[in-house]
This record gives structure tokens, sequence and C-alpha cells, in this order.
């Protein structure tokens, strides 16, 4: 019969354990990665469940314990009957013995109700701890939940905060870049509507000059017979003309060719930035695509690790089951040895027993069976022990495997960030390049439009002074006719004098009159012949000179044209580039596909080869249960055959009774002692661990604390982040404005300049 004070004890050891799995469970729902909450919660009340059964099994052996106790009550008893039944000496002999073990027995029966007493007491106070124990991990439990929901909520709402923020941060860039380029587009606009309403006014300009040299000429045509005066008059306006007319076909030249290099050096910058502009978006989506295969690859290192993660948590519980098991087997060695001592002082009892009493008999082969399942528990967990030391270096070995697929998987993700190092410089100095591309084709834009309308008003100056030079013609054209048609009435006035000087004297003075007006006819007429010819030869100086200023404009446009060609050369060496770090880039994605595919094709070996171990290691318990199973069979018949032969040794029953007694008494005594200072110790522990539980939940309190002063950073630092790009949007704006106004001035300028 076993010693129920260390029965008592192991059942503590047993709610303890229980106690320490429930803890356990309760940090493990406190982690913030809690992942598998409701799982854990399913596993905490099936653990509660499992620990309540324990309790009311361990209430059975109790009770079986104190039949045990009866059942030597009433052998005590038969022993006394059989004592009183001697014969009258004998009785008298033994009166003294009697009257001492009826007081012996008094005693016991004391001490059993002290024992009963404390036993209830124990109960009472197991029985209240593990009801505490169980409102207080409900109520946590509970609380916890609630926290969990809480913060769960709160970093869910801090989220779409922080993406709403975000979004509206993208937002308002957008609405940025809209207004840059609204104001952008408002400029050019702007400046095409001035171009086209300067050369509208110079055209305008043009014809009133146009209409007023015809009026002027068609008064010259009208006054030139009229009046000699006149015709001076218009000889020195023609003059004028000429002069101004030199100064402006050499000021035309000029600026005709620079015109020219001009719009050829705006149409490159124009097709360059067309260009650049093209490659803008295309630029964006790599970029783009490099950063989606950058969260892939994230996100795949991410998998792995959560794949990973289990294989190592189950490792960690396989290992914790290994030093439970090992627990576990040190406890059953120890009952074990207890079953044997107590196999043996059954054996002695049931070799006194024998010889008087049959009841004796079912308790020896009830201690027989207790202590032959005792061994066979002890062998079959000798064999599971031995059974998880062979999976010792197994498990070893899984993890070592683990931590080199991790470091393996470190290595990966260092080298594709190093690899996607250069990438991210290259395309980082390719929009700088870029933007540096945009600002000078900006510059190029404006100086080229400046050019362009310098062009275009020596453009219109150049026509004037072609249709200038036209009149000019033409005046000398008509200044030919009038000296023909002087010459014409010069030979009708000679005809008219020799008809008068055939009439006489009176003629004299007419011809005189007439010499005179002959010699001024004739000068005029030789006056008017130079000023043509000066004129001719000033319209000839003209045209080579504008030749000549075509000649420069044809040698600088193949300049231009190898500058744009360089320009497209590196553009198109920029996008060869580009295409081979795309290449490259998604070679290493290949790879790593390649990679992240072996690693699941290794994690699929080996859940088939542990469940292949798995199928193989049920196969070994169940031949082992069933070598169990004869070999129980084979003991049942040994100690049957033991049974048979104890029946016939029957020595020493009043001795071994005696001592039988006493060691029980201090068996009781020892282990109420014990009982006492293990409760001591247990609620010391208890104490110890809520103090420790306290501390923990305030540290976890403290950290939670911390992550939210972390956000609630973080959300002003996103804030600070929308200040200054507001601030920047506000600052380029007035920087657009500025640079609009200083290019409306610039504009102006070459307008007034031509006006006066």
């Amino acid at each position: 019969m076993q010693n129920p004070e260390k029965s008592g004890g192991e059942d503590f050891n047993k709610t303890k354990d229980a106690v320490r799995g429930i803890i356990d469970r309760i940090r493990s729902i406190e982690h913030p990665d809690w992942s598998r909450k409701e799982d854990d919660i399913g596993a905490l009340k099936e653990a509660l469940a499992k620990y309540s059964a324990e309790l009311e099994h361990l209430s059975f052996r109790y009770d079986a314990r104190c039949g045990e106790l009866a059942k030597l009550k009433g052998q005590y008893s038969e022993l006394e009957r059989k004592f009183l039944m001697r014969p009258e000496a004998m009785r008298r002999a033994g009166e003294l013995e009697v009257t001492e073990l009826v007081r012996k027995k008094h005693d016991i029966a004391e001490q059993e109700a002290a024992l009963e007493k404390v036993r209830t007491e124990l109960t009472r106070e197991k029985e209240g701890l593990e009801k505490e124990m169980k409102e207080r991990v409900s109520s946590r439990l509970a609380e916890l939940e609630r926290e969990h929901a809480e913060r769960a909520g709160e970093l869910k709402t801090r989220a779409e905060n922080l993406a709403l923020r975000e979004k509206e941060i993208s937002v308002t860039e957008k609405h940025l870049r809209e207004r840059i380029e609204e104001g952008r587009r408002a400029a050019v606009e702007e400046l095409s509507a001035s171009f086209s309403s300067e050369r509208v006014a110079a055209d305008g300009t043009f014809q009133k000059e146009k209409g007023m040299l015809a009026s002027e000429a068609e008064t010259w045509r009208l006054r030139a017979g009229e009046s000699v005066a006149q015709l001076a008059e218009a000889r020195k306006r023609v003059e004028e003309l000429e002069k101004a007319l030199d100064t402006e076909r050499q000021s035309a030249a000029g600026a005709g060719q620079g015109r020219r290099l001009a719009d050829l050096e705006k149409e490159a910058l124009a097709r360059r930035l067309e260009e650049w502009e093209r490659k803008g978006p295309e630029l964006e989506n790599w970029r783009a695509e490099l950063k989606a295969r950058e969260e892939n690859c994230r996100r795949i290192e991410e998998a792995a690790r959560s794949e990973a993660r289990p294989q190592q948590e189950r490792a960690d519980g396989l290992q914790a089951a290994l030093r439970e098991r090992e627990r576990e087997v040190e406890r059953l060695t120890l009952r074990a040895d207890e079953a044997l001592a107590q196999l043996a002082a059954a054996r002695k009892h049931a070799e006194e027993l024998e010889k008087t009493a049959g009841g004796e008999r079912a308790a020896a082969a009830e201690a027989a069976q207790k202590s032959r399942m005792a061994e066979i528990d002890r062998a079959a967990l000798a064999r599971r022990l031995e059974e998880w030391e062979k999976k010792g270096p197994e498990l070893e070995k899984f993890r070592a495997e683990l931590k080199a697929r991790e470091a393996k998987c470190r290595v990966i993700e260092e080298s594709s960030r190093k690899e996607a190092q250069p990438y991210h410089e290259r395309i980082a100095a390719l929009e700088l390049e870029l933007r540096d591309g945009k600002r000078e084709s900006d510059k190029w834009r404006l100086h080229m439009e400046e050019v362009q309308g310098q062009a275009a008003e020596l453009k219109k100056k150049a026509a004037a002074l072609e249709k200038a030079g036209e009149a000019a013609r033409e005046a000398a054209a008509a200044e030919e006719q009038r000296r023909r048609l002087a010459e014409m009435e010069k030979d009708a006035l000679s005809k008219r004098l020799e008809e008068w000087e055939k009439k006489g004297p009176e003629l004299e003075k007419w011809r005189s009159e007439a010499s005179d007006r002959e010699q001024k006819a004739r000068a005029e007429a030789r006056g008017l012949g130079g000023r043509i010819a000066e004129l001719e030869a000033k319209l000839l100086q003209g045209e080579k000179a504008v030749a000549q200023a075509r000649l420069r404009c044809e040698n600088e446009i193949p300049a231009a044209e190898s500058k744009f060609r360089e320009e497209a050369a590196r553009a198109a060496a920029l996008e060869q580039e580009l295409g081979k770090i795309k290449e490259h880039f998604g070679k290493a994605l290949s790879e790593l596909a390649e990679l992240s595919e072996r690693l699941a094709d290794e994690k699929g070996k080996f859940i088939k080869a542990e469940a292949q171990k798995d199928a193989e290691r049920s196969r070994k318990m169940e031949e082992l249960l069933a070598g169990l199973a004869a070999k129980e069979r084979a003991l049942e018949e040994g100690w049957t055959r033991r049974h048979r032969t104890l029946e016939a040794e029957q020595k020493g029953y009043q001795e071994e009774f005696e001592r039988r007694h006493a060691a029980m008494l201090e068996d009781l005594r020892a282990g109420t002692a014990a009982a006492e200072k293990l409760y001591t110790q247990k609620e010391a522990k208890l104490l110890e661990l809520n103090k420790h539980f306290t501390a923990e939940f305030q540290d976890r309190e403290a950290k939670a604390r911390a992550v939210e002063e972390e956000l609630r950073a973080r959300a002003a630092g996103l804030e600070a982040a929308s200040k200054e790009l507001v601030g920047d949007y506000e600052r380029k704006a007035a920087a657009l404005e500025a640079l609009k106004r200083k290019l409306l001035q610039e504009l102006s300028a070459p307008g007034e300049g031509e006006e006066r």
C-alpha cells in the first residue's frame, strides 16, 4: 500500500505543474506577437478541463487509499478478535499488551482524525487556490483580450490615420504638381499670346508703314511734274530712308543669323525636352517596378521567417516536452522505487498474513499488481526516455538546419540589398541628370523663345526694309520716266524754238528761258541717275549681306545638328544602361524566386520525412505496446504462481503488525510535517510568482506606452513633413511667379527698344 502523504505531495507537484502550464499559456497570450489567439484560448480551456479531470482522479485515488486504511482497520479488528479467542492464560498474560495495543489504537485513531482534518484543510485550501487561480486566469484572460482588442483597435485607427495622412500628402503633392504644370502652361500660353500680339502689332505697323510709303510715293509721282522743290524734298526723304535702310539692313543681317541659330537651338532643345519627358514616365515605371520587386523580396523573406518560426517553435516545444518527459520519468522512477519498497513490505506483510487471514492475500495481490504496473510504467517511461534521447541529436540537427537556413536567408537578403544598391544609386543619378536636363532645357527654351521673338522682330524689320527698297526702286523708275518726259518736252521745245526762231527776235527771251529749263532738267536727270545708281549699289550690298548671313546660318546648322545627335546618342546610351540594369535586376529576382522554390522544396521534403518518421514511430510504438501486453501476461502468470507459493508462508505476524503500525505512525507524522513545510514553500513561491507577474505586467504596460509615444512622435513627424511640403510648394510657387514676371519683363524689354 502506498503512502498517502507521498501521493499527496506528488498530486501537489502535478497541480503545481498544471498551474505553471497555465501561467506559461497566459504569458504566451500576453506576448505582443500573439497571432493564434483563439487556438491558445481553446488549448488553455482544454488544459483547465484536463487538470480538473486529474483533480477528480486524485480525489478518487484518495478515496481508494481511505478504503485501504479501512481494510487495515478491519484486519486489526480481526487480529484483536483472534487474540481474544486465545486461551485464558494467554489472555491474562497479554492483558497489558492488549491494553497497550488498545491505547495505540486510540492514538492511531486520533492521529488519523488529525490527519483527516489536515487533509480536509489542505484539500479545501487547494480547491480554494485552484478556484482563485482559475478565476484570476479567466479574469486576466478577459482583461488581456479586452486590452488586445483595444490596442488592436487603436493600432488599426492609427494605421488608418497614417494611411489617410499619407493619402492627403499624396493628394497635396499631386495638386502641387498640377498647379506647377498649370502655372507652366499658363506662362507658356501667356508668352505665346504676347508673341502673337506682338506679331500682330508688328504686322499692323508694317501695313501702316507700307500704306504711308505708298501714299508718299503717289504724292511724289503727282508732285514731280508740278514742283522741283517737292522733288528735292522727296530726294532728301529718299536719302534719309536709304540711310535708315542701310542701318536696318546691317542690324537685320546679324539679327537674322542669330534668329536662325536660335530657332535651330530651340527646336533641338524642344526635341530633347520631349524625349526626356517621354522617358520620364518610363523611368518612374522602372522605379515603381523596382520598389515593387523589393517589396516582393521583403515579403518572401518575411514568409520564409514566418515559415521557419513554427519549425523553431516546434523544436522548442519538443525540447520542452522532452524535459517534461524527463521530469515525469524521474517522478515515475521515484514512484516505482516507492512502489518496490512498498512491494517488499507488502510481501513480508503478506507472508505473515497468509497464515491467519485470506483477506490479506487480496491485499498482497493488489499491492503486487500495483508494483507490477509501476514496473511496467517505469519500463515504458524508460523506453520513451531513450527514444527522446535518441531524438535529441535529430532535434539539434533540425535546429542547426533552421539556423543555417536563416543565415542563408540573411545572406540572400544582404546580397539582394547590395545588388540593388547600385541600381538605386544609378536611378537617383539618372533622376538628377533628368532634372538637370529639364532645368537646362527650360533655360534653353526661354532663351530660344527670346531669340525667336527677336528673330521675329528682325524678320519684320527686314520685310519692311525690302518693301522700302521696292518703293525706292519704284521711285527711281518714276524719276527715269520723268527724265524721259523732260527729254521729250525738250525735243518739243526745241522744235517750237526752231519755229519761234523762224518767227523772229521776239523769241530770244523764250529761248534763253528754255535753255535755262533744259540745263535744270539735265542737272536734275544727272542727279536722279546718280541717286538711282547709289540705291542699286546699296541694294546689292544688302543682298550680299543677307547671302553671307544665310551662308553663316547654313554653316552653323550642322554644328547644332551634331550637338542634337550627341544628345540623342547620350539618351540612347542612358536607355541601354537602364535596360541592362533592368535585365540584371530581373536576373536577381529570378535567382531569388529559384531560391524560394528550393526552400519550398526542402520544406516539403522535410515535412514528408517527418511524416515518414512519425509513421515509423507509431508502428514501433504499436509493436512496443504489443510486447508490453505479452510481458504483462507473462508477469501475471508469474505473479499467480508466486501468490500460490505465498499462501504457505505465515510467520511472525504479531511483531510485524506492531512494527508496521509504529512505522505507519512515524510515516504519518513525517508526512504531516512535510506537507506543512511543502505548503509553506508553495505559498511563498506563489507570492513570488504573483510579484513577478505584477512586475512583468507593469513592464509590458510601460513598453506599450513607449510604443504609443513612438507612434505619436511618428505622427508629429508626418505632420511636420506635410508642413514642409506645403512650405516648399509655396516657395516654388513664389519662385515660379518671380520667374514669370522676369520673363515678361525680358520679353517686354526688346519690344520697347524697337518702338523707341
